[in-house]
């Protein structure tokens, strides 16, 4: 009795490095921060091109959402969507001249 309880061999996977998981939950956050970013200024493109905002107008918006996610997301993933956003909203703009 006392074999098969204690007889057992340790599980055959290797044990995962907690260290590899982080860096996969950065790099999941990441993309996830570049689609949440393309999806908002593709909606913004998408007013513009419908004429219910000018380009500038969108690209305004785009500015105040990335202040509210540095302001509201403390961590640095909050300054690199707000960075990422505020960058289409400049290219928005640009576009539009």
């Amino acid at each position: 009795m006392s074999r098969f309880f204690f007889g057992r061999s340790p599980s055959s996977g290797p044990n995962p490095d907690p260290m590899e998981d982080g860096d996969e939950i950065a790099g999941a956050l990441r993309s996830l921060i570049q689609i949440q970013s393309i999806t908002a200024s593709a909606i913004f493109a998408t007013l513009v091109s419908k004429g219910v905002l000018t380009a500038d107008e969108a690209a305004d918006y785009m500015r105040e959402i990335a202040q509210a996610l540095e302001i509201d997301v403390r961590s640095s993933f909050g300054a690199d969507a707000a960075n990422m956003l505020r960058s289409y909203g400049q290219a928005l703009s640009a576009a539009g001249r």
